[in-house]
């Protein structure tokens, strides 16, 4: 049983930085002291390190290892998943000084090598029998949280369990035998042997994967003092939409507030639920944040944007106007055109102003937005399309805007050269300024 989990850092090195170039990762916390890792740095800090200790990192990957195959197998061995991650921090019950991976790392260093030694012998298998006993207590633990949190999904015909685990001394080969932890599931009350995932589809065995997870940090409860992060990225993508909210439910009844929550996706359908769940009908805008971070594909640049959701024109304008300081028009091109869609998206929604329908968000571009607004704002014929006898954008302001999105936004977001003044783009941040203010 050799440590599969151990971290090649070559493995894992960023292919696109250079041996000399030099990366760090800050971490400032509440109380205003900072953490840096470099290269050569380590921050040796018991906050951190117990902050560690009772947090969680899962992405998809992690669930397909609750129910893959290991080669020439016919049953999912969890075994080393176990010790080396979803355990690898809980003591022992039976050895309270260690942690289950200390301890199985203890065993592994010191099996007996002489068959005289039988006092050593004596002793290495009565600390086994800890190991083994400590560890069917723990699983005994685990598949309570891992149904309980499993019971969120409402398949009420199947039920996760544990095999017990033997794990005995081969004194002749000197060896550690079976290290083996099965899980065994209950489906419709009859018992599936072997590869369960045969009888189970995605949905469900995704289902069963996340549970046991997060089951896996409920029997590690966090101290007061350690801050505590549970990272999600992406590992919703078994689930149909009713299992995906099973998730929400999970994170707003069981994990908050203990720990700060990360969810990352790519799918930006999904990202407008989860802003919807957690910062709109919830009422959780102060206690959470939603950004957006991608490079702008539709207008063929590298440049990055990044926003906070909830407050995403104000911080594009006011990133324009940076990039538009430092001289770079392109740069503050990009963020005055996401300022532009940003500007229009919050009016139609305020406005409930119906726009042209596309199966994917991202396909909604900002031209069939503002038209949808030109339409609204210039049709005279009710009084509600006014404020004090006046529609909501002049003439002069829509052909200002049509000019600003043709002459200057457009090609300056495309890779093809174009002249363009400094004044120009002056303007065109100040149009949008007026827009912003006009429509807020």
């Amino acid at each position: 049983g050799s440590d599969i989990y151990q971290i090649d850092s070559e493995v894992y090195k960023n292919l696109f930085i250079g041996d000399d170039d030099e990366v760090s990762v800050a971490l400032e916390l509440d109380d205003g002291s900072v953490y840096e890792w470099t290269k050569d740095n380590i921050p040796d800090s018991q906050v951190i390190q117990t902050s560690c200790k009772y947090s969680g990192f899962l992405e998809y990957r992690d669930i397909l290892k609750t129910h893959s195959l290991e080669i020439n197998k016919n049953k999912v061995n969890l075994f080393h998943i176990l010790i080396n991650v979803l355990i690898a921090d809980v003591t022992n019950p039976q050895k309270s000084s260690m942690t289950f991976q200390e301890h199985w790392r203890w065993l592994k260093n010191n099996i007996p090598r002489d068959n005289r030694r039988t006092l050593l012998i004596s002793n290495f298998i009565n600390e086994l029998n800890l190991f083994r006993d400590g560890l069917n207590d723990i699983l005994d633990q685990l598949k309570l949280q891992a149904n309980r949190i499993f019971g969120y999904f409402e398949y009420q015909n199947i039920n996760i369990k544990f095999a017990p685990v033997n794990i005995s001394y081969a004194q002749q080969c000197k060896e550690i035998d079976v290290t083996e932890i099965f899980l065994s599931v209950d489906f419709s009350q009859k018992e599936l042997q072997g590869n369960y995932s045969t009888f189970l589809n995605e949905a469900k065995l995704s289902a069963i994967g996340i549970a046991i997870y997060f089951g896996s940090l409920l029997i590690n409860p966090p101290i007061e003092e350690a801050p505590t992060i549970l990272v999600l990225d992406d590992i919703l993508i078994g689930l149909d939409m009713s299992n995906r909210m099973a998730i929400l439910d999970i994170i707003k009844d069981i994990f908050v507030p203990d720990f700060q929550v990360f969810i990352m996706t790519y799918d930006l359908d999904w990202f407008e639920i989860l802003c919807s769940f957690f910062i709109g009908a919830n009422g959780g805008a102060n206690q959470w944040k939603a950004f957006q971070f991608y490079c702008s594909e539709q207008f063929e640049t590298e440049v990055p944007v990044f926003s906070e959701r909830s407050k995403g024109k104000d911080a594009y304008l006011k990133k324009a106007q940076e990039y538009y300081d430092q001289n770079d028009f392109k740069a503050s091109a990009v963020y005055a055109r996401s300022a532009y869609e940003e500007i229009l998206k919050y009016f139609c929604d305020k406005k409930h102003i119906p726009v042209a329908y596309f199966k994917k968000i991202k396909e909604l571009k900002s031209d069939k937005l503002w038209e949808a607004v030109k339409n609204y704002v210039t049709d005279t014929d009710s009084p509600k399309y006014h404020r004090d006898g006046d529609p909501y954008l002049k003439a002069t302001d829509i052909s200002r805007i049509d000019f600003t999105t043709s002459r200057i936004l457009n090609p300056l977001s495309h890779s093809r050269i174009t002249q363009v003044h400094r004044r120009e783009v002056r303007l065109a941040l100040k149009i949008l300024e007026k827009l912003n203010n006009r429509l807020s």
